[in-house]
């Protein structure tokens, strides 16, 4: 079955890297064995073990694969929620799911995902080959370091892969979105797919930047310099879609480390403030006479810090806020008005 999962991301990919890395995957899994010690005599243990590996690997894989497929069917009913527009309007589109009758190719009775249709294809699926080798990174650097006098067992790697493959599938579960952690504004007017998911609303809004430009010129331009304005008008669009994505992206894994730093606050001798703490401006710092030099860890300082602003908010504030209230007011991708502010 987990085979069958490989197999079934393998013929939807269309990256030569991507089915070579599943290609390797699906070999290494092949020819996976249990990892018996010679000193151990509880060798269905090991087995055991090694199976529930397997087994939970596999669920973890299922629910990936399930919920992208989900997701992609949604977005595809979306975009051809008119049918086909014709000529050129079409092309760079994700393909048109034709519903048929949903087959399962699989080699087992157990189907690997949900059935898909004949024609169904999703290319995304493709880099679930990542999720496997993330897993394997963690397995590595969690498991007990070498040493000249003694090397970790191959029960012990066992037991640290169990641990790291149960994490993972709890926390996948759990289907936790780090972002509510900004507020609801925030993730309206940031996280929200509502304008910039729709492809066709992309196109209006791009339609809408090259006319502005038109009407501000006059028509007074040459056939090349409409070309070349139209052209850096695409540009600039496409240049905003890629930081909102790279500002989602960066807010998101500020959170994820905020929730961990708070998990772990307590163990490195900090407190929940900290995580909130605000650099002072050089034009407003006083200048102390006979400063010396200052410590080299922040941990020093811990039994002085009565002076700090131990202001704890309710929501976790973006990471431009610490400059200026203002722009974050104007950071909005929600509606066509803020869009075209932006740009």
């Amino acid at each position: 079955q987990l085979v069958d999962c490989y197999f079934q991301a393998y013929e939807h990919s269309l990256d030569g890297e991507e089915r070579v890395a599943l290609a390797q995957i699906i070999a290494d899994t092949v020819h996976q064995r249990p990892r018996f010690e010679q000193r151990s005599i509880d060798f269905a243990e090991t087995y055991r073990m090694e199976r529930a590996c397997l087994q939970t690997l596999h669920q973890l894989l299922v629910g990936v694969m399930d919920r992208q497929v989900a997701a992609m069917r949604d977005y595809a009913r979306s975009v051809w929620r008119d049918g086909e527009r014709g000529n050129t309007l079409d092309y760079g589109l994700p393909p048109r799911i034709v519903p048929t009758e949903p087959i399962a190719l699989a080699s087992t009775s157990s189907a690997a995902t949900r059935p898909l249709s004949l024609l169904e294809v999703h290319p995304s699926l493709g880099l679930v080959w990542r999720v496997t080798h993330a897993l394997r990174l963690a397995c590595s650097e969690l498991s007990p370091p070498p040493s000249p006098q003694r090397l970790p067992s191959g029960t012990e790697r066992l037991r640290v892969e169990q641990r790291v493959l149960r994490a993972a599938l709890a926390t996948w579960a759990a289907a936790e979105t780090p972002e509510l952690d900004y507020g609801a504004a925030v993730h309206r007017e940031l996280f929200g797919e509502g304008l910039l998911g729709d492809p066709w609303c992309v196109c209006e809004l791009g339609s809408a930047l090259v006319g502005a430009g038109e009407t501000r010129h006059g028509g007074e331009e040459t056939p090349g310099q409409r070309a070349e304005r139209a052209l850096s008008s695409w540009a600039l669009l496409l240049d905003v879609l890629s930081l909102r994505h790279r500002i989602a992206e960066s807010a998101h894994e500020t959170a994820l480390l905020a929730r961990l730093y708070k998990g772990l606050v307590g163990r490195m001798g900090f407190e929940e403030c900290h995580l909130y703490l605000r650099p002072v401006p050089f034009e407003f710092a006083s200048h102390g006479d006979g400063a010396g030099e200052g410590p080299v860890f922040l941990t020093a300082t811990l039994d002085a810090d009565a002076s700090l602003d131990r202001f704890i908010p309710s929501q976790l504030p973006l990471a431009i806020s610490e400059l200026d209230e203002a722009p974050v007011k104007r950071l909005s991708f929600h509606s066509l008005d803020s869009l075209m502010q932006v740009l």
